[in-house]
């Protein structure tokens, strides 16, 4: 969204920065210009009449239906790019203190070394979501070796995350899931433990 923000203002500032170049030439009177010429020029009473046409088309209900469609159709990317600009934006880290912040990428290779430090896990992969009112959510999957018992597996593993996380580095951790799935060790990206 900030990207479209931005060309949003760049061309809207352009705009104006030429629109106001234009009347201030013409209002001085340069190069043989002057302001009534640019009234004129610009066939402003054309729109206007045009433009009351339409509002009065739209008052008596006898506007056509493509028009209402259209004017419909910018209310609502209006009213869309509206609520999206005032949405608050996602936080860049987590606060742990007043001075001290938390990167997801630090959160999610803690998470990374207390799941593959178990002897079950073979591989694992990890989201790390960071919220808006402050805390982090965690989902984890950890692929553990065929025949070990998962739910065991799983206990263990929720144990060292919070110790680890909560506990030891103080991780505001509001929301964490964590699923275990056997895998082949053939096809596990970490060597077989």
């Amino acid at each position: 969204m900030n990207a479209l923000n931005r060309l949003l203002m760049v061309l809207l500032s352009a705009a104006l920065l030429v629109g106001g170049i234009i009347v201030f030439i013409y209002s001085l009177g340069l190069f043989g210009y002057d302001l009534q010429s640019l009234w004129e020029g610009a066939q402003l009473s054309a729109w206007r009449d045009s433009i009351v046409q339409l509002v009065s088309q739209l008052e008596q209900g006898r506007a056509p239906a493509a028009t209402v469609a259209v004017l419909v159709l910018v209310l609502l990317v209006c009213l869309v790019l509206l609520v999206l600009e005032l949405r608050p934006a996602r936080p860049a880290c987590a606060r742990l203190t007043e001075d001290v912040c938390l990167h997801p990428r630090v959160v999610d290779a803690g998470a990374e070394q207390v799941l593959e430090s178990d002897a079950a896990v073979l591989d694992s992969r990890r989201g790390v979501k960071l919220y808006r009112r402050g805390g982090v959510g965690l989902r984890a999957l950890a692929l553990v070796r065929r025949g070990e018992d998962l739910s065991q597996v799983r206990a263990r593993l929720d144990a060292n995350l919070r110790r680890s996380l909560v506990e030891s580095w103080g991780v505001p951790l509001r929301k964490m899931s964590l699923d275990c799935r056997e895998i082949d060790p053939r096809r596990a990206k970490v060597r077989v433990k």
